[in-house]
């Protein structure tokens, strides 16, 4: 008689701290967020450019977020600010594509995704969101496309002209990417 292969309910099993596909998902945080369609399709070919890192869009998705982290550190270092980080001229999320030179993406094609981040990218996020609402509205959705944009825009000025592109960028791209190596 063959044996039962009965894993429980699932309910059981988010309680045991595993997904469907049997990956644990302990010290995860769930998050939902409405992906931009360019942004998706922008880390679609990130994944196919670096085809060694093997990151999953969730992991890929924590690196945007400590991508964001670290350029608004970099602007309150810049402004001498410590309360508030955005310059006077930044009053939407549009001003800081253009402020940072990145591409702005349209909401035609979003899509619903769910993502899982570290405890301290969660933390992290929660943390900017807070910091940038003192001066404009910001959800958590677009908070991580700008940060998925952020990555994607790092990994092509570097694979794209590393020659041209500023050391800064390079030296930010291997920090980031350190861990997957």
């Amino acid at each position: 008689m063959a044996e039962s292969r009965y894993r429980g309910t699932r309910r059981e099993l988010y309680e045991v701290g595993e997904e469907r596909r049997g990956r644990p998902r302990r010290n995860r945080v769930k998050i939902f967020l409405k992906m931009d369609g360019a942004v998706h399709r922008r880390l679609l070919s990130l994944r196919e450019r670096f085809p060694l890192l093997k990151a999953s869009q969730s992991e890929l998705v924590g690196l945007g977020v400590d991508l964001v982290g670290q350029r608004t550190a970099e602007m309150a270092v810049a402004l001498g600010r410590d309360e508030g980080v955005l310059p006077a001229g930044v009053v939407d999320l549009e001003a800081l594509y253009l402020f940072w030179n990145l591409e702005i993406g349209s909401q035609l094609g979003a899509r619903a995704t769910t993502v899982y981040l570290s405890p301290e990218q969660a933390v992290r996020l929660s943390e900017i969101r807070a910091r940038l609402r003192l001066q404009i509205h910001v959800s958590q959705s677009a908070l991580l496309n700008l940060g998925v944009t952020l990555l994607t825009d790092l990994a092509r000025s570097v694979t794209d002209g590393a020659e041209g592109a500023p050391i800064r960028n390079i030296a930010e791209m291997s920090v980031t990417l350190k861990p997957f190596a």
